[in-house]
């Protein structure tokens, strides 16, 4: 196992969590981002400057910063799809940069003779579309648009030669932001409560796991091509909103209409509206541990400091 690791999306929410940890295991990181980056936190890094939605050859710089050696890829780069209302311009955007990198990525640096030992590339549960069953990772793709990037995100690795892993990836909680201070802030003014019917399922998943899932994947390299990386525990989202409020303390009483959401965010709304029941079949069956498996238990070590 090579403990060389080419990180794209490396100053995200997920990325940046992934940098500290992989870091203290003692890998050595190389960063892929569109500005250069020195440090992440206290982790110096070293960078190689590349665009993911406009990519360009880094076959040279990647191999003179490894010195030949082989090399992982983690591919967690994209456009955040929460940003700002779906544009037609927008919706481009956030395909352009998952799959332009992608196929970049799976093609040149992951192709014949590669120094890559391991490809890694994210997707997101979003894949499944708006589901209330349970489905792991061999349920078949869902009718949204969110179903349709996945597919091309995911589609964009085919070309690779070498052992490549998806990764669908759920709602990440983190005290350092991301869905969770979102959902958090209504209620730090008490006027929080449930999104939308409340029926909908939150397959979440708490950064501590994620991480450890990436590694665990990177360090025992399962058999598996398809990973949900979500807690066994999908909730439903008037459960979500219940236990935010029991731990924050707070009241909730107030909802937030389906319709109203819509108004605001135009078709984007259908993050928030629909959901899914993911369940992490494949990750359980490589033999991974999960430390939060219970929502409660997740939401109390993040908010314990609020």
């Amino acid at each position: 196992m090579t403990k060389n690791i080419l990180i794209t999306g490396g100053t995200g929410l997920i990325g940046k969590a992934l940098v500290r940890q992989l870091n203290h295991l003692g890998y050595n990181i190389v960063l892929l981002s569109r500005k250069k980056v020195n440090k992440i936190d206290d982790v110096k890094t070293e960078c190689i400057i590349w665009d993911s939605e406009y990519p360009h050859d880094i076959r040279d710089d990647v191999e003179r910063v490894f010195k030949g050696e082989s090399y992982s890829i983690i591919n967690l780069a994209g456009y955040p799809i929460a940003q700002s209302r779906w544009s037609e311009d927008i919706k481009t955007k956030i395909i352009n940069s998952r799959v332009n990198g992608t196929e970049y990525l799976a093609n040149d640096l992951c192709g014949d003779n590669s120094k890559v030992s391991l490809f890694i590339s994210a997707s997101a549960v979003g894949y499944y579309g708006n589901v209330s069953e349970k489905v792991p990772e061999n349920a078949s793709k869902g009718v949204s648009f969110l179903s349709d990037v996945c597919e091309m995100w995911e589609n964009a690795t085919k070309s690779s030669k070498v052992d490549t892993k998806i990764i669908r990836i759920g709602v990440v909680l983190s005290e350092n932001g991301g869905a969770l201070e979102k959902m958090m802030l209504p209620y730090k003014f008490f006027v929080g409560g449930q999104i939308g019917s409340g029926k909908q399922y939150v397959p979440w998943i708490h950064i501590e796991d994620i991480v450890k899932a990436i590694i665990y994947i990177i360090e025992t390299t399962p058999k598996e091509d398809v990973f949900n990386l979500v807690a066994p525990d999908a909730v439903y989202m008037a459960k979500f909103s219940k236990a935010l409020a029991k731990i924050m303390r707070r009241p909730n009483l107030l909802p937030v209409p389906s319709f109203i959401l819509k108004i605001i965010m135009g078709e984007m709304a259908s993050m928030v509206l629909e959901g899914q029941k993911v369940y992490p079949d494949n990750l359980i069956k490589a033999g991974y541990e999960f430390r939060f498996e219970a929502l409660v238990e997740a939401l109390r070590e993040i908010i314990k400091g609020d």
